[in-house]
């Protein structure tokens, strides 16, 4: 095809797009989208479903990690170092000043 200067079908444009795939996620992605648009899908209506795809598991996998940090900030404590209000009530303030 490509000596021949022929133009690619709908089909093959997509065939060498997911040839080029080497990441497993995106490989089983193209595979869904590929299943979602039908087999008389354009490229663009192929691509733009394996984007969406990519795309909600990129955003998930961002907010994953950001909770995963935020857990370990809240995890944190001062217990032992004399934190504010941890282990300490009227009663302790009272004692060793004398009333």
């Amino acid at each position: 095809m490509v000596q021949a200067e022929l133009p690619y079908t709908k089909a093959q444009k997509i065939q060498e797009f997911q040839q080029c795939l080497k990441e497993s996620t995106a490989i089983e992605k193209s595979v869904d989208a590929m299943s979602e648009v039908g087999p008389n899908a354009t490229f663009e209506d192929f691509y733009n479903s394996l984007n969406g795809k990519l795309s909600a598991i990129l955003s998930l996998t961002q907010a994953a990690a950001g909770r995963s940090k935020d857990r370990l900030v809240n995890q944190f404590s001062t217990e032992g170092r004399g934190g504010r209000g941890r282990g300490r009530g009227r009663g302790h303030r009272r004692e060793g000043r004398g009333g």
